[in-house]
């Protein structure tokens, strides 16, 4: 997917006018919004900066979908098993 500059600028534009460094969106549709990336199991986030950087973090069975994402940066983590109940967030640990 090609990168939507009017996006970013616009992304840009409102964190700055907020006063905020950055947003991290979980709603599947806010992650869309900021990187072109609809989650499949709901369990992503994305994280736009002021600065107009834009980092996807999806679950790593979702890599594929994930790396066409218009983002700067798709990290993955592993969800959760029915071995370990763990948090979304608890398995950002990198």
């Amino acid at each position: 997917m090609a990168r939507d500059d009017n996006r970013i600028e616009s992304v840009s534009r409102a964190l700055d006018e907020a006063g905020l460094d950055a947003i991290i969106c979980a709603l599947p549709a806010n992650v869309l919004l900021l990187s072109g990336y609809w989650p499949a199991a709901g369990a992503a986030v994305a994280i736009a900066t002021r600065e107009g950087r834009t980092v996807v973090i999806a679950p790593k069975d979702e890599m594929e979908l994930a790396a066409r994402a218009l983002a700067d940066e798709v990290r993955n983590y592993r969800p959760g098993s029915l071995e370990e109940v763990r948090s979304v967030i608890a398995r950002w640990r990198w």
